[in-house]
């Protein structure tokens, strides 16, 4: 397992996350938006954002454990496994994340703090139009930090705890906390479970 996963983490330094429609963790979103339409009538949100959870991650545990079995079938050597390296890959995005962080970093070394302000935008899940320079720096480096968490050290921590299916847990409950874990009027029952599960689960990476 471990040269698996070494393997995927070279894939992204080298290739970064590639954008395609049919990119596992977007069609996790994709998914997510779907039952959202569903689970989100409840009357009840914090119920319905908890039954939401829970069938979101049903569904990508049954999927990956189909991808376990379907494994089994393929005659490639076992401490090499072309699928698992390639499951493993879509988990990790540092390649690209460093990347906005130089652009936002060159930004800011031309005082261009507007450009900067657009550019750090992309990677942080609020308004930036008002930031100083400050401000954008500290947005930036709370982005980064978090990017570490999110797509290096908790998929490799899952990878090595669960393989690719407890690795794709931990991946749809990130995606569950980026899509609907905001203290707002919509989202801040409905969105709660999903949020502190995603507590939980940093916690020990």
């Amino acid at each position: 397992m471990l040269i698996n996963i070494t393997a995927a983490f070279v894939l992204d330094l080298i290739l970064g996350d590639p954008v395609f429609r049919y990119h596992p963790v977007r069609l996790i979103g994709s998914m997510l938006l779907f039952y959202k339409k569903f689970f989100y009538r409840l009357r009840y949100k914090l119920l319905g954002g908890t039954f939401f959870v829970i069938s979101a991650l049903l569904s990508v545990f049954i999927s990956t454990q189909i991808l376990e079995y379907a494994k089994r079938f393929l005659y490639l050597p076992s401490s090499i496994n072309l699928l698992v390296i390639g499951m493993a890959f879509f988990l990790f995005c540092n390649r690209d994340m460093a990347k906005e962080a130089r652009s936002i970093y060159r930004c800011l070394e031309e005082q261009d703090l507007e450009k900067a302000r657009a550019r750090v935008g992309r990677i942080v899940g609020r308004d930036t139009k008002q930031l100083d320079e400050k401000g954008v720096i500290r947005a930036a480096v709370e982005s980064v930090a978090e990017n570490i968490v999110d797509g290096f050290t908790g998929p490799l921590f899952y990878l090595a705890l669960g393989g690719i299916p407890l690795a794709y847990i931990y991946k749809t409950v990130n995606t569950i906390d980026s899509l609907f874990g905001y203290r707002n009027e919509k989202y801040e029952k409905f969105g709660k479970a999903g949020a502190r599960l995603d507590d939980f689960l940093n916690y020990l990476p």
